[in-house]
């Protein structure tokens, strides 16, 4: 959905001219969305994670394992820019916006305004800290479908009691679908020890996606 929406917007790359700093790739609704996704998913077993601010959130989320201190700290620096550049820009339009001007000279006299020598500097952190959270956040939903896919096979080998479940259409959907987070987040801290491979005691879901 959210790639639907920013496409539709013209956000599906990451820009300088004309880019929109909070719904746009990389921008501040991925950081809050990074965020927010592992807390809908482990919150239900571990209450610590339920914190509303996003700063809060990724600090919690590297102080209890599911996400390194080096995203947190990325993260955290990419998002106190962005509102930075997201005030700057409302101060100069006087109006609730969210995108950078669409035009280099534009862009200059923005760049100046808010602290830099020109715009080349300005796109150089710009683009560095856009990249950044576009790389985690794509990270962290790639490595999330690949593992709620196993999930759901091994909950199914589990019901099938230890045999190769039948591949009936159900089984094909729940597989392909990832077996939706509310059943994931169920099963964080624990892994199917019908599921060969599988450590009996198992460890965190988060912990795969740190590496």
């Amino acid at each position: 959905m959210k790639r639907q929406m920013q496409t539709f917007r013209g956000q599906s790359e990451i820009a300088v001219e004309g880019h929109n700093v909070k719904i746009g790739r990389g921008g501040i609704r991925e950081i809050e969305f990074f965020a927010q996704t592992q807390q809908l998913i482990a919150g239900g077993r571990h209450p610590q994670l339920r914190v509303r601010p996003t700063l809060e959130a990724l600090g919690v989320l590297a102080s209890s394992d599911w996400i390194t201190f080096q995203a947190r700290d990325e993260l955290a620096a990419a998002y106190l820019f962005l509102r930075r550049v997201e005030h700057r820009l409302q101060m100069v339009a006087d109006e609730q916006t969210h995108t950078l001007p669409n035009e280099v000279e534009s862009v200059e006299r923005f760049a100046r305004f808010f602290g830099y020598v020109s715009r080349a500097a300005f796109a150089h952190d710009l683009l560095r800290h856009l990249n950044i959270v576009q790389g985690h956040y794509g990270k962290l939903f790639r490595r999330r479908s690949d593992r709620y896919r196993e999930i759901a096979r091994c909950r199914l080998q589990r019901r099938s009691g230890g045999r190769a479940p039948a591949r009936t259409p159900r089984a094909i959907r729940l597989q392909e679908a990832g077996h939706g987070g509310a059943n994931a987040a169920a099963l964080a801290g624990r892994r199917p020890t019908a599921c060969s491979g599988w450590s009996r005691r198992g460890t965190p879901l988060s912990n795969s996606f740190r590496r």
